[in-house]
């Protein structure tokens, strides 16, 4: 349903000329609805298709291609049945079939894509030529006229040849996606590993296989997106921004690349800021920042719910303000945007859920706000108790701000947890005891 009230939408925009074929995935997310925004934000999943062939046909083609496609099945229905009654029992029973096969295709139009499907699709169309060929006024086959189809055997071969070529092309492409995808997984296993060498190598192998298969198909916004996630991750911001760029200049509202790209931005702009010290950084820090912003806020503007989208955000809005405090001009301002924008992370489900409680809570301690950081940091701890650095940070408030009561209740209760788990996170639970015995 949330799907259809879309495609209406869409045709309701451009009912004349529609968007063109393939179009709706693309478009389709300017439509979307809270529904289809939420499952966006918690699955990461979007429509391809609109589930109604009629209504997929308008969005591509306008009314007129949609009219012209249910006037044809329509037709091809309505001779069928035409064929059903004659007398002739061979055209009866074709007739009687090739009702039934249209009758479904009409039924199944309504809540599926058969059109946008090689086998079904060409199905139908094979089944019309086959309605065609009954001509109910023929009583003896025609001759055979082997002339023309002599004049056009060449074009016929050559043309089976370069679909042969071009399917085998695209199925070296999908496997060549396949296999730098697989490259990916193997990094995070690499990385969970601790084999930093052996996860930049597989992030590697990925792009090469990511960069051979979109030169077959440059058109494929998938290839250019995935080299730019292995690139930004082997930290190589200037070629993971160009190929967000390739991507999005395909698929230009799609949340996920939106935040992607911002995320290079951030990156590209972070050493910018470690190089400033206690000054100003530079221009292009400043650059940085602003592109990533937009794209962040273009992301969220699509889908408002998308927990990635607030948390990059808040991390800009963060660096921007952390850059501007060091600098000696403290904006609050931007410390509560921060916040707001973690708040919003956490309440639609932040992936980084132990990072997002720590950075809020920061952005509660430049705020001048210790009871809120300290709440903050509870739930940080309880999230992820191993996470060190959320122990690190509420060690500094316990001094800071006399929480050393608040700090050794919770360095307690989670290191208890900690011992149960299987396995014991060893690491964890010694630097936890470390500061729970300093506390002593």
């Amino acid at each position: 349903i949330n799907g259809y009230y879309g495609a209406v939408q869409m045709i309701l925009d451009r009912p004349l000329t529609g968007y063109g074929p393939g179009a709706y995935r693309i478009e389709n997310i300017r439509y979307w609805t809270p529904y289809e925004q939420r499952w966006f934000a918690t699955e990461g999943k979007m429509n391809f298709h609109v589930h109604n062939d009629f209504l997929e046909t308008a969005v591509d083609a306008g009314l007129p291609g949609a009219f012209f496609y249910l006037a044809l099945l329509a037709f091809a229905l309505l001779r069928s049945l035409a064929m059903a009654g004659q007398a002739d029992p061979d055209r009866r029973r074709m007739g009687q079939a090739l009702a039934a096969c249209f009758t479904v295709f009409a039924v199944d139009n309504l809540f599926s894509f058969n059109l946008q499907v090689p086998v079904s699709g060409g199905l139908f169309f094979l089944l019309v030529g086959m309605l065609d060929a009954q001509d109910t006024g023929r009583t003896t086959s025609p001759s055979p006229r082997w002339m023309p189809l002599k004049a056009v055997a060449p074009a016929l071969i050559l043309a089976a040849i370069s679909g042969v070529f071009f399917e085998t092309r695209l199925f070296r492409a999908e496997l060549l996606f396949q296999r730098g995808k697989g490259g990916q997984v193997w990094s995070n296993i690499y990385l969970s590993q601790g084999d930093l060498r052996r996860e930049a190598l597989a992030l590697r192998d990925s792009s090469a296989f990511f960069e051979e298969g979109y030169r077959i198909l440059p058109w494929d916004w998938r290839f250019p997106e995935a080299m730019g996630q292995s690139d930004l991750r082997l930290r190589r911001f200037d070629e993971a921004i160009d190929s967000f760029d390739r991507a999005l200049a395909m698929h230009p509202y799609n949340p996920k690349l939106l935040v992607n790209q911002a995320q290079a931005y951030l990156n590209r702009a972070l050493p910018y800021f470690e190089r400033a010290g206690r000054a100003m950084p530079e221009p292009p820090f400043f650059e940085d920042m602003e592109k990533a912003g937009s794209l962040a806020q273009a992301a969220l503007k699509w889908c408002p719910v998308y927990p990635e989208g607030h948390e990059v955000l808040g991390r800009i809005v963060f660096l921007r303000a952390a850059a501007m405090r060091v600098a000696g001009r403290d904006n609050p301002e931007d410390w509560a945007l921060a916040a707001r924008a973690f708040e919003s992370a956490l309440r639609y489900g932040a992936v980084n859920k132990a990072t997002a409680l720590r950075m809020l809570a920061q952005c509660h301690l430049h705020l001048g706000e210790p009871d809120l950081a300290e709440s903050v940091l509870r739930r940080a701890t309880e999230s992820d108790p191993t996470d060190i650095e959320s122990w690190e940070l509420f060690q500094r408030l316990a001094a800071g701000h006399n929480r050393e009561e608040a700090f050794i209740s919770a360095l307690s209760r989670q290191l208890g947890q900690m011992k149960l788990r299987d396995p014991v996170p060893v690491d964890a639970v010694g630097r936890v005891a470390t500061y729970l015995a300093s506390e002593y």
